[in-house]
């Protein structure tokens, strides 16, 4: 009989240690489980839907190896995989004159900071946006604006983005959510873009 109870306490012991294991999904799976983030109203699946859909303005684009500085018209948009996603895809479309690109990306939150990625699928480039950032951050508010500097992680390239919201969507939760609003963003200076490169 001892051989039994010995048994069932280790069986039960295991019960309890899976019906306490959490929700934890990393950055890459589709499906989202709430919490995390780095406010305590709003979290990365509403950072997400804020995030997605079409954005359109001007960007600034600082080449780290040459130091040479290009600007133009774009057009970005954003998808969620799934309505529960806080990683997607996306197209960016560039627009000099008559002559426009089009760049696929991928992107995905960083659901502990805020943090917005942001992988070019041609080049393989990795830009960071930190949500905590003083000064080369972003700011990003539903249906109006979306700005911010986009800062290179496997190179030393450095973007700035000023775009508004093309299509304003219903906001879902009746009052229009923002994101950093801490962030003193100003459109970048030769001083600002020589100091961000070489961070």
């Amino acid at each position: 009989m001892k051989r039994y109870s010995t048994y069932l306490m280790m069986l039960a012991l295991a019960f309890v240690s899976f019906s306490l294991t959490s929700c934890e999904v990393d950055w890459y799976e589709d499906n989202y489980c709430g919490g995390g983030y780095y406010d305590d109203e709003l979290n990365a699946l509403d950072l997400a839907e804020v995030l997605s859909g079409t954005w359109s303005g001007s960007m600034q684009y600082k080449d780290g190896e040459s130091g040479q500085m290009y600007s133009w018209d774009v057009s970005m948009t954003f998808v969620q995989n799934n309505r529960y996603a806080i990683k997607g895809t996306g197209v960016e479309i560039d627009y000099d004159g008559e002559a426009s690109q089009s760049l696929e990306f991928n992107w995905y939150l960083d659901d502990r900071t805020g943090d917005i990625y942001i992988t070019y699928v041609g080049s393989g480039k990795t830009f960071v946006m930190d949500a905590d950032a003083r000064k080369y951050g972003y700011k990003l508010k539903e249906n109006d604006f979306f700005e911010g500097y986009m800062l290179g992680r496997n190179n030393k390239d450095m973007i700035y983005i000023n775009l508004d919201a093309v299509k304003a969507r219903a906001a879902s939760s009746g009052k229009s959510r923002q994101f950093g609003q801490n962030a003193n963003v100003e459109a970048p200076t030769a001083a600002t873009v020589k100091k961000i490169i070489e961070h």
